[in-house]
């Protein structure tokens, strides 16, 4: 199983009929390429709201609890793997992929509203979204791949 603290299962179960749960699942095919299982896609879709939502996201969903600065959330955070029970949900790959499309990602909701509000509509805005959203995933996607041929030489074995 995945988890085998009780906490985070009962967190799990909780989530699993919750709209964020569900939608991780359904785009975790578009994220795989970048090396993202479903608990990174939900935790990349939940960021969109803002960018440090991510981290607490990343603890609620993988140790049950939503303090990030605890030591013990910490290293639930460290030593959390995949369903299979055995891949660590940050490998490498996965964790510069991760880097590479934040940095270069829409930063978050309220900066599209500015952007909207500024240029008069939402064109500009949905524009700024799809640009920069493809822009961060093709070099995450290259990232991802770069890095996992570097160190597994497989690149496709990332995670």
């Amino acid at each position: 199983m995945l988890h085998r603290n009780s906490a985070a299962l009962a967190v799990i179960g909780a989530l699993s009929t919750g709209y964020p749960f569900v939608a991780s699942h359904a785009a975790e095919p578009i994220f795989r390429p970048l090396g993202y299982d479903w608990q990174l896609t939900i935790g990349v879709l939940s960021s969109f709201a803002a960018r440090e939502v991510f981290v607490s996201t990343m603890a609620v969903v993988v140790a049950g609890a939503d303090d990030a600065e605890d030591e013990t959330v910490r290293q639930r955070l460290v030593s959390a793997t995949r369903e299979d029970g055995r891949t660590p949900i940050f490998t490498a790959p996965a964790a510069w992929s991760l880097l590479v499309f934040y940095v270069l990602a829409m930063q978050c909701l309220p900066t599209l509203a500015v952007t909207a509000r500024e240029a008069g509509g939402v064109r500009w805005a949905l524009l700024q979204l799809a640009w920069m959203s493809g822009v961060a995933y093709a070099a995450a996607f290259i990232t991802y791949r770069i890095a996992s041929a570097v160190l597994t030489g497989d690149p496709g074995a990332g995670g």
